[in-house]
C-alpha cells in the first residue's frame, strides 16, 4: 500500500494545561468535529509512536480526522495532526483539559493508549463525563498500577472496548462483559514498507557486507562494550530519533533502518522489541526500569520465544491495522 496517497499535510497545535479555554477553543477552530481523539500521553516515544500507527491504518479506512494529544517536546516527522502539551499538568489541571477539549471538539471517539485511568490517574472521573464512545489500546502494564487504578472496575464501567496490543496485556479479573479485541503489535510500517538493506545500511553509512550493530535509544557504555563482544569487527551504529550532531544517527521511525541491522542492543521497550520481533533481527533487549511499563515480563515474554531465521522479505501481521477497524466500526 501507497501511503503517500493518503497522507496530507500535517497540523500541530500547542496547548497548555494552564490555559485551558483557550487551548480549547483554539483547537476547535483548527479541527472538525466528529474526529477520533487519541490520548497518547506518556514518557516515552512509544506513545506517539503507536498513535501514529493506528493513525495511518485509519486514514486507509475513514475520511474523518485522527487528533493526537501528545506532550512529546519535539514530535517526529511523521503526518499526522497533534495537540502538544506544553506544560507539566497536576492531575486537576489534566482532568480538565481533557474534558474541555472533548467539549470543543465533540470527538466520536476517544482512545487512551497504555493508561486507561490516564497518564496520571486522572480520568476516573473524567471519563462518565465524556459524550464519546471510549477505546481503550492496552500494552503490559505493572501489575501495582493495574491495583492503584482500579482498571478491571474502570474498564468495565467506563469503556466500550478495548484493544490488547501485546501479549500479556490483558491481566487478573478482566472485566468479561467489556468488548475485546487482541491484535498483532502495532508497528508504524506495514511489511511492504519496509526500506529494502542496501537502502537502510547505505543510510547507516555501511556500503560493504561488515555485520552491523546497531545501538539505540540510549548511549550507556554496557551497551557499547556488549555490541562490541558480540561482533568485535563489526561496524557499531548510534541511532536515535534525536541524535546530537557527530554523536550517532537520527532517525524516525527505526524500523525503516532495522532491514540493514545485522544486530540490535537496547532497551526492552514496546517498539524496539516488537520490531525487532517481527522482522527477526538478532537483538539483545535488556528491561530497563520505567514507572508503568513492564519490561522485565515483556523480556521474559520475548526470550521465551523462538525466533524464525531472518528473510530477505519480511512478512508479518500489523496490529495497527486492527486497532483502525475497531475505531472505525465504533464510529458508526
Amino acid at each position: 500500500m501507497d501511503f503517500d496517497l493518503i497522507e496530507q499535510s500535517m497540523t500541530r497545535i500547542k496547548i497548555s494545561a494552564t490555559h485551558i479555554s483557550s487551548s480549547s477553543q483554539n483547537a476547535a477552530r483548527t479541527f472538525p468535529h466528529g474526529a477520533v481523539l487519541y490520548y497518547a500521553l506518556g514518557g516515552g516515544l512509544g506513545h506517539f509512536t503507536r498513535a501514529a500507527a493506528i493513525a495511518r491504518q485509519f486514514r486507509r479506512l475513514r475520511n474523518e480526522p485522527f487528533l493526537i494529544l501528545t506532550n512529546r517536546a519535539l514530535l517526529p516527522p511523521e503526518p499526522v495532526d497533534a495537540l502538544q502539551l506544553e506544560d507539566r499538568p497536576t492531575p486537576p489541571q489534566l482532568a480538565e483539559l481533557v474534558k474541555s477539549l472533548v467539549e470543543e471538539l465533540c470527538p466520536a471517539v476517544f482512545v487512551t493508549d497504555a493508561f486507561p485511568a490516564g497518564v496520571l490517574g486522572e480520568l476516573g472521573e473524567v471519563l462518565p463525563k465524556l459524550p464519546a464512545r471510549r477505546i481503550a489500546v492496552v500494552r503490559r502494564l505493572q501489575p501495582q498500577w493495574i491495583v492503584h487504578w482500579r482498571l478491571p472496575e474502570l474498564l468495565r464501567d467506563h469503556y466500550d472496548a478495548a484493544a490488547l496490543v501485546e501479549p500479556g496485556a490483558c491481566f487478573a479479573d478482566w472485566p468479561e462483559s467489556l468488548r475485546v479485541v487482541e491484535t498483532a503489535p502495532t508497528l508504524i510500517r506495514d511489511a511492504d514498507e519496509l526500506w529494502t538493506r542496501a537502502r537502510a545500511r547505505q543510510t547507516l553509512n555501511c556500503n560493504d557486507d561488515t555485520p552491523l550493530i546497531a545501538v539505540v535509544g540510549e548511549e550507556r557504555d554496557e551497551w557499547l562494550a556488549q555490541a562490541k563482544q558480540i561482533s568485535p569487527q563489526g561496524i557499531l551504529r548510534f541511532i536515535s530519533p534525536a541524535t546530537p550532531e557527530n554523536k550517532g544517527f537520527s532517525h524516525y521511525p527505526l524500523i525503516e533502518l532495522l532491514p540493514g541491522c545485522d544486530f540490535v542492543v537496547g532497551a526492552c521497550g514496546y517498539n524496539l522489541c516488537h520490531e525487532t520481533m517481527a522482522l527477526n533481527v538478532p537483538a539483545l533487549l535488556p528491561p530497563q526500569p520505567r514507572l508503568y511499563d513492564d519490561q522485565w515480563a515483556r523480556a521474559k515474554w520475548r526470550d521465551e520465544r523462538s525466533t524464525a531465521p531472518r528473510s530477505s522479505t519480511p512478512r508479518y501481521e500489523n496490529g495497527a491495522a486492527q486497532v483502525a477497524k475497531l475505531l472505525a466500526e465504533m464510529m458508526d
